[in-house]
């Protein structure tokens, strides 16, 4: 039986807001229900993005040419000077050196006409760099430290005319994804620099990167008049963005120890493109496109790591079918708002990047990465994201839905996103807030404990089961009821959560519990009595609300046996004897000779504890509790003829 799902949908506060006023948009709660029962919605209202600013959190994502443009002459206003902020450049030609070891607690600007040196340096730096105006940073035999808390929290950042020379150095990001990004007229160029993590690096304008001798580079979104050079690199992934009313058709050489390639606005088959490329002695490249809606790409006879699709402005579309690691041999045009044919091409991994205001629909999709900004309104229905080219996520103040879809990836709502992942699975990743966001997770288990960080809440209401009981049955609910509150978090908490019942396709619900106000994570909801209720199919909801008013429902489908076997079960309830009951370091069961074959012990999580099977002849059973914790436990014993269940505790 599938499961409905019932949600109520919630807007975040801006950043910063003391007293906070949200909305609760009636209308999209019931297209969310429309999205559960497999109904294809209409689209989400248009909220204003206009108090809701977009953040360049992960440029491979996220990055827009033009959409990130720091205001120079005011630049210095913005600083935040904090005592752990460096500040390079305020006063003439400032120059700082630093040599041995080095720890800054903050960013770092470099601006005007300040000059920045590590030399022989350990550097450790909590915060991103910014090289901005005519501003210089130079590392040279150095170790440059950036750890992050979370993947993609910090960035190197070059605008204006700001210029960034590393040589012979190692940059070292904690192990997680970051981000370059170069904007105007600013360069970056490496020359024989170690990265110990991947990188995502954004150009804008018409700036300048420049690689000689590199391990993996990571990734480089080439666009708008950029200049990439590349030489004696061993890995890099390379992505051409092709705007709206451009064309890209041809294609790309094996990328595997690739002796030279060029690629610049002249190149057969190119129009309204202005950026070059020029990669010698690479190891590994792999080739990837970012089409806009409304441009016209053909790729013949190429291996493509990815297609990450942009949705831009107003577009509105549905995107079906598409699938990671497929070979189409003549594929016809694979999207309705531009033209994308690939003849003999293979795509790895498939990307989709709704922004602006655009509305897009993903049905039935295996996609590498799907991730929304700005004032976008994403539906996910069927559709699995197997991490191949990223994670799931929503930033600037995007709302991301996601019905009946699969995860083996990294769930994450960033910026003043709103994120839902209901009737889901996260088989494999974390699931996590950052900055303003709100995740909510609705029937939607995760195998790690999800995380608020910042300012950011994250919902989970999650009935774990029973998907079958019985009549005339006292019967254990367990899952989780809760609301994380990032540490500076200005929006909701938990409040309370209630359960309840109805027979399916019956809108007759019933109360199961009142209001509980304590909050449960991986425990014992409720307890459901299911005395005099007709065996059939019935739906249990869970409602959990803030102190807002607010509230998401979760439902969950149980069969309840027939009313023969639950009567078999109520007469050798009366027969079966427990005990000591509360024990302490052992106890014992008695029932009648053949009644059982098999005993379990499961805690109120449903974590099974003790798994036995029940010779004929037995009539009685000891068993050692010395390893359980004190608590209530369900001992359950089962037989042809139906179960019995009993509550055990144990106290020390």
């Amino acid at each position: 039986m599938k499961p409905s799902l019932t949600l109520v949908f919630l807007i975040p506060l801006l950043l910063g807001a003391q007293n906070p006023s949200h909305y609760f948009p009636q209308s999209d709660i019931d297209r969310a229900l429309s999205v559960a029962t497999g109904i294809v919605p209409e689209p989400l209202s248009d909220y204003s993005a206009a108090n809701y600013p977009s953040g360049v959190k992960q440029l491979l994502n996220l990055y827009r040419p033009g959409h990130f443009n720091i205001a120079l002459p005011s630049f210095s206003q913005q600083i935040s000077r904090s005592s752990d902020t460096l500040i390079v450049g305020v006063a003439g030609n400032d120059t700082l050196v630093i040599n041995g070891n080095w720890q800054n607690n903050g960013p770092i600007y470099v601006m005007n006409s300040g000059v920045l040196i590590f030399e022989n340096a350990q550097a450790t730096i909590l915060g991103n760099i910014y090289v901005v105006d005519a501003g210089q940073l130079i590392a040279s035999n150095s170790l440059l430290y950036i750890p992050q808390q979370y993947f993609y929290q910090r960035a190197l950042i070059t605008a204006g005319q700001g210029a960034v020379t590393i040589q012979n150095s190692t940059l070292n990001f904690g192990g997680m994804s970051h981000n370059f990004s170069l904007l105007d007229s600013s360069a970056i160029r490496l020359q024989n620099v170690y990265f110990t993590d991947w990188t995502t690096t954004g150009t804008s304008g018409k700036p300048v990167f420049s690689i000689d001798t590199c391990n993996v580079l990571g990734e480089i979104i080439v666009s708008d008049s950029a200049t990439v050079s590349i030489a004696n690199t061993d890995t890099v992934l390379l992505w051409y963005h092709v705007p709206r009313q451009t064309q890209l058709v041809g294609s790309f050489p094996n990328g595997i120890n690739l002796s030279h390639y060029s690629f610049t606005p002249s190149s057969p088959g190119i129009s309204g493109l202005r950026y070059n490329v020029e990669a010698d002695n690479i190891k590994l490249a792999w080739w990837a496109l970012m089409p806009e809606d409304g441009s016209n790409v053909s790729i013949n006879n190429s291996s493509l790591r990815s297609i990450g699709a942009w949705f831009t402005g107003n577009d509105s579309t549905t995107v079906s079918g598409l699938v990671d690691k497929a070979t189409y041999t003549s594929s016809g045009n694979l999207f309705s708002d531009r033209t994308l044919i690939l003849d003999s091409t293979s795509v790895t991994t498939w990307s989709l990047y709704p922004m602006d205001s655009s509305v897009v629909t993903i049905n039935g999709c295996v996609a590498g990465e799907i991730g929304s900004s700005e004032g976008s309104r994403t539906l996910c229905n069927s559709t699995f994201v197997d991490g191949s080219g990223g994670y799931f996520w929503a930033t600037g103040s995007a709302v991301q839905f996601a019905t009946f879809c699969a995860f083996t990836s990294n769930v994450r709502s960033e910026g003043n996103s709103i994120l839902l992942a209901a009737n889901s699975s996260i088989a494999d990743g974390a699931a996590s807030g950052i900055e303003n966001s709100l995740l909510l997770l609705v029937q939607t288990p995760v195998l790690q404990q999800p995380v608020a960080n910042d300012g950011s809440d994250v919902w989970v209401a999650q009935i774990s089961a029973p998907a079958t009981a019985n009549v005339n049955d006292l019967v254990n609910i367990p899952g989780s009821a809760y609301i994380l509150r990032g540490p500076s978090s200005l929006l909701m908490s938990f409040d309370h959560y209630y359960l309840s019942y109805e027979p399916s396709g019956s809108l007759a619900a019933k109360l199961i519990t009142g209001n509980i106000y304590s909050p449960v994570d991986q425990g014992s909801l409720a307890t459901w009595n299911t005395t005099g209720l007709t065996p059939g199919a019935y739906n249990v909801m869970l409602k959990l609300k803030d102190n807002w008013g607010d509230s998401v429902v979760g439902t969950t489908a149980v069969n309840l046996l027939p009313a023969a076997i639950a009567g078999i079960n109520a007469l050798n309830e009366e027969v079966v004897q427990l005990f000591p009951n509360p024990a302490v370091n052992r106890f014992s069961v008695q029932f009648p000779s053949a009644t059982f074959n098999l005993l379990t012990i499961t805690d109120l999580t449903g974590k099974l504890m003790e798994q036995s099977i029940i010779p004929q002849a037995e009539v009685r059973e000891d068993f050692p509790v010395t390893d359980f914790a004190t608590g209530i436990y369900l001992l359950k014993l089962s037989g042809i003829d139906g179960s019995v269940t009993k509550k055990l505790v144990i106290e020390r």
